[in-house]
């Protein structure tokens, strides 16, 4: 009993000391931050100056509180961040719920009443955590919201795919975050599309379910050109259709997405490269 009682007391006091460590460091740069917000907001300087320097507190402040809010986020949350090509616009927000909300204000802090998801053309979004669930998305860029799904997988990071339809409307296909995995000079290729295509990179020819990924590497020795020889095609009914020809760079440096996507007005495929992954 005694032994026992002892390891549960240091365990305790243990606890204790961390938590009054961190409490003391942030409380510590809190006020590094406010002495400079006062010392640099003095009357001496010009005004475009104080402008400019009564930026950087501010900037500690908010990763500060970042940094918090970030130590109170479940442990299942995963980072999630939006990738879109076709927006109606440069920049679209979305307004995010999880689809069982309730409707009172006894909310679980784990799902929050709203969050703001940012999506940029051409651009991946900044990463934020969300925990798994089912959510709607609404903006006022589409007709009508969209629902998708975050499964619960430990240490995963996903990418939501914002696909806009031809009737104003949008899909969000949350997908795994292979960025991690893909090396400089490999091309992460995604069929978003409905149906099975196939995809001839250089001699190597991958076939693709509708939802399928693949991860294309450069062959060695590269081509002396240093370009590679691209096609796809589709099945339809029995037959395979051409629907790209073409030839891509070889970039030893660059980590390429590619996004093999319904047009949003022909219901055709499209091709869409993003060059460098962040």
């Amino acid at each position: 009993m005694i032994p026992s009682a002892v390891a549960t007391l240091s365990v305790s006091i243990m606890c204790h000391f961390l938590v009054s460590c961190l409490t003391r460091s942030l409380s510590l740069a809190l006020g590094i931050a406010m002495k400079m917000t006062a010392r640099k907001t003095r009357p001496t300087c010009g005004a475009g100056n104080l402008h400019a320097v009564s930026f950087i507190p501010t900037a500690i402040l908010a990763k500060l509180t970042g940094l918090a809010a970030l130590t109170m986020l479940p442990a299942s949350a995963a980072p999630v961040r939006t990738l879109a090509f076709d927006l109606p616009a440069s920049a679209v927000s979305f307004d995010v719920s999880p689809a069982d909300a309730p409707a009172d204000a006894a909310r679980p802090a784990a799902h929050p009443a709203k969050a703001r998801l940012e999506a940029r053309k051409n651009q991946f979004g900044e990463p934020q955590a969300m925990a798994p669930g089912s959510y709607v998305a609404s903006s006022s860029a589409f007709k009508s919201t969209a629902q998708f799904t975050l499964p619960e997988t430990p240490g995963a990071r996903f990418l939501l795919l914002i696909l806009p339809k031809s009737d104003g409307t949008c899909a969000i296909l949350p997908i795994p975050d292979a960025s991690a995995h893909i090396g400089p000079g490999d091309r992460f290729l995604l069929n978003a599309t409905a149906d099975e295509i196939a995809v001839r990179f250089g001699s190597t020819r991958s076939n693709l379910k509708s939802g399928a990924s693949v991860v294309l590497r450069p062959p060695h020795p590269a081509p002396q050109d240093h370009r590679i020889e691209v096609e796809m095609v589709r099945k339809v009914g029995s037959e395979w259709v051409p629907f790209n020809s073409t030839y891509w760079p070889l970039d030893p440096t660059a980590r390429s997405f590619v996004l093999v996507h319904p047009d949003p007005l022909t219901g055709n495929p499209r091709v869409h490269n993003l060059s460098e992954i962040p």
